[in-house]
């Protein structure tokens, strides 16, 4: 049976509430570092991660004794800004919030992490239509990998798949390979404001074979879609969790409907022979959708002016 436990325990909640100890954690939500936008949220076993693009700068811990553990990639736990950060810390002790500020100041981010799939990702975290964000990085957990592996296996996504591989065959034109195994980790999930979670895959146009994000989407769709009757209550109680904690927007709806698939680009610079491609998958995924779930969305999300504003892509 699929799990989806993130939401941080009572404990945790008081530490990050206003003037107790994590509370500088929250205040990093519309931080800036390297030109892009901070992300906070919330992982399985009270943890609590700080992603700047694609990377996570902190990663903090609360461990049973109920000190807090900060931990951080070795990109920059090497950096001399990290040393008096990344330790064990108790919760009574002064310091925390300058530490933290120090660090953030003074890290240095590779600018790989922000371009440009990571700034893709940044921008779409900070929107509140056509849905509102609460999550990245979606990942369902299983038992065991025998019933991961078996929850993930579904025949038209085969189908699917198959239907593909005799398109690109066909033409004579050369497509890029077919990805031999999708990840297991959605890049964003979502509420739309008719309660539908919505499971959004994001890409930079620029990636060689962004035309298969569908067919990517897809498994997730069959895997979410099996699944939600059973993670909805969590996710709903991650989802009151971010709102209380003023993370996600309070107007968030419930999580009441069914599910909403979506692509989401940053600028949509893609070439005619690329549109081209990405139709047929697009046609091929569509097709292969569970019963009630509508064809996959596409949205295009310009960095303009400051305004974030998403435009839904039409097929050409």
């Amino acid at each position: 049976m699929p799990t989806y436990d993130r939401s941080p325990s009572g404990h945790l909640q008081e530490l990050l509430s206003q003037g107790e100890f994590l509370a500088p954690l929250l205040d990093l939500h519309n931080r800036r570092v390297a030109d892009c936008e901070l992300d906070v949220h919330f992982r399985p076993d009270d943890e609590v991660h700080v992603y700047c693009g694609l990377t996570k700068l902190v990663s903090v811990k609360l461990a049973r004794d109920g000190t807090v553990i900060v931990d951080m990639h070795e990109t920059y736990s090497r950096q001399t800004c990290a040393k008096d950060l990344l330790r064990q810390w108790e919760t009574n002790e002064p310091g925390f919030k300058d530490t933290l500020e120090t660090y953030l100041s003074e890290v240095e981010v590779d600018s790989s992490q922000i371009r440009p799939e990571g700034l893709v990702h940044s921008l779409w975290s900070r929107v509140t239509e056509p849905w509102i964000p609460f999550d990245r990085e979606a990942m369902l957990s299983y038992e065991s990998k025998t019933d991961s592996d078996e929850s993930r296996k579904f025949d038209q996504v085969d189908e699917a798949r198959a239907r593909l591989v005799d398109e690109t065959q066909r033409d004579s034109r050369s497509w890029a390979c077919l990805p031999k195994r999708i990840g297991v980790k959605l890049d964003q999930i979502a509420v739309d404001f008719r309660g539908n979670l919505v499971l959004v895959e994001l890409k930079p146009t620029v990636a060689s074979s962004v035309y298969y994000a569908p067919l990517q989407l897809l498994q997730y769709v069959w895997e979410w879609h099996s699944a939600l009757d059973v993670v909805r209550s969590s996710l709903q109680e991650l989802l009151n969790t971010r709102v209380a904690l003023g993370l996600t927007p309070a107007c968030a709806p419930r999580i009441t409907g069914g599910i909403r698939a979506a692509i989401g680009f940053g600028s949509d610079n893609r070439s005619k022979e690329i549109r081209r491609r990405y139709e047929i998958v697009s046609i091929v995924v569509n097709a292969h959708l569970p019963p009630g779930v509508r064809q996959v969305e596409t949205w295009s999300l310009p960095n303009t002016s400051g305004q974030m504003r998403p435009v839904p892509v039409r097929c050409e």
